[in-house]
């Protein structure tokens, strides 16, 4: 299965610690956006800014969780990327009520957490499995080494080196 035809063009998110929001917003909610209204792939893609500065963690910019953008996107929706930019070296700005307002259309209905149940936070792959095979796109968050951070730029397969294995620059990442 691929989404791949709904996708929004690859973009980086530079140096700030936004992937939960590239992921969610910028991602998966532009797939399920082109889905629903059977527009060109990059005719509507969400503002990843918008959602990662009302779910970032502290004031470093430095990372958020999916079940914060989810429950954030279910309640107040997004706005397109076209009225809330992007830029990688703040997180600071707040959307205004005009546009909280404006992004209530482009709520979600709901999510799913893909994992097993009680304290067994391993991923259900079947679960994973069918959403996708029902056109739902995934978002998944993984450990990953320095390498990856810093070498993965235009390939497509991550090898890890010794130094991943060795937990050097490991750090979370969504995608």
């Amino acid at each position: 299965i691929s989404l791949e035809q709904y996708a929004p063009k690859r973009l980086n998110q530079g140096q700030q610690g936004s992937c939960v929001a590239w992921a969610s917003a910028y991602a998966a909610r532009s797939i399920v956006q082109t889905q629903a209204t059977g527009t060109a792939a990059n005719a509507t893609v969400f503002s990843p800014s918008y959602l990662y500065n009302q779910i970032k963690l502290g004031n470093d910019c430095q990372g958020s969780y999916i079940f914060r953008a989810m429950e954030n996107m279910k309640a107040g929706g997004v706005l397109p990327f076209s009225q809330f930019g992007y830029t990688d070296q703040s997180c600071q700005k707040q959307p205004n009520a005009a546009e909280r307002q404006q992004a209530l259309p482009y709520r979600i209905k709901g999510f799913q957490r893909l994992s097993y149940n009680g304290d067994d936070q391993r991923t259900d792959m079947v679960a994973m499995k069918q959403q996708l095979s029902q056109g739902a796109p995934v978002v998944i968050g993984m450990m990953v080494g320095g390498s990856f951070m810093q070498d993965m730029e235009g390939r497509d397969l991550w090898t890890p080196t010794q130094n991943d294995y060795r937990m050097q620059g490991f750090g979370g990442h969504a995608m």
